[in-house]
């Protein structure tokens, strides 16, 4: 695991046709991070291409990502579904019919379990909006410039995975994407350790959460191995994996009732300081856009 730290980040630049240069790293975009919704953008800037990671926000939060950022929806090569609660694939009939607009069609990648619940959210009486392709754990698959790889995860789904996405020009340029998951298992979050970008659940504060209104039943839940990180997992996960080409990380998927930015910026960043890392921390929303690169 510490050899996987000892990566080196080197930004690399692509001579284009037209003589100029561009950097050939890659950017994340959080378009919603909650449990209202939850979906995000990766993009290849060396050729604009991208990824959708989950479609559980708004049409107009797509819409209004393509419209300021000046990104092509056209050139959304792949849509990827980490797993099938509501928050996550309640939007992704819609999001097909938003990109069959431009002309395209998203293949959409997920675990093959899942498979089965997100077809119930395209297969209509006048066809299927979606084409699917089956994800493996021991594979990677190579779209938009990128190779992507399933990262386990551990949740009350019907299956669940993180996503470990890196350049194809350069491995360096990479992103850890890890949301949903009561515990992160040891192979994935070793993963941490080899990303530049890391977007990590910190869904709740333990004593919020505690103290919190919410039943019983539900507080076990969220606070199981099969449930949400809190804070204090996401930083026991930082202090343990992550590495020194790390230049940003995304607090995912924050608790509206059990969290606030300022105890996540407080927790993570306190954490950050104490291990001397450089990495700046953002927090993702819910209904607004936080953008990585």
């Amino acid at each position: 695991q510490h050899l996987l730290c000892s990566w080196v980040l080197a930004i690399s630049m692509v001579w284009t046709k037209k003589g100029s240069y561009v950097q050939s790293g890659i950017s994340l975009h959080a378009l919603a991070s909650g449990s209202k919704g939850n979906s995000s953008v990766v993009i290849n800037e060396a050729t604009g291409e991208g990824i959708l990671i989950d479609c559980g926000c708004r049409r107009m939060d797509l819409a209004s990502f393509f419209q300021e950022t000046g990104n092509d929806p056209r050139k959304v090569m792949a849509i990827l579904i980490t797993h099938d609660h509501s928050d996550h694939i309640k939007s992704l009939a819609m999001h097909m019919r938003f990109f069959k607009k431009y002309g395209v069609s998203p293949l959409v990648f997920t675990l093959d379990p899942l498979i089965k619940p997100c077809r119930k959210k395209t297969d209509t009486d006048k066809g299927r909006l979606a084409d699917f392709e089956a994800l493996r754990f021991e594979d990677s698959i190579q779209v938009a410039g990128l190779e992507i790889a399933p990262m386990p995860t551990s949740h009350d789904a019907t299956a669940s995975c993180g996503f470990f996405v890196q350049s194809c020009q350069q491995s360096s340029e990479s992103l850890a994407f890890v949301t949903d998951t009561g515990i992160l298992p040891a192979e994935s979050a070793c993963m941490l350790s080899r990303a530049r970008l890391i977007a990590l659940e910190c869904n709740h504060d333990e004593k919020m959460l505690k103290y919190g209104d919410y039943p019983r039943f539900l507080k076990e839940r969220i606070a199981s191995d099969r449930g949400h990180l809190s804070n204090a997992q996401a930083v026991d996960l930082l202090q343990r994996y992550l590495g020194s080409s790390c230049e940003a990380i995304v607090a995912m998927h924050l608790s509206q009732e059990n969290n606030l930015p300022s105890i996540v910026r407080e927790t993570v960043q306190g954490a950050l300081d104490e291990m001397g890392s450089a990495a700046k921390l953002h927090v993702a929303k819910q209904y607004s856009r936080v953008s990585v690169d």
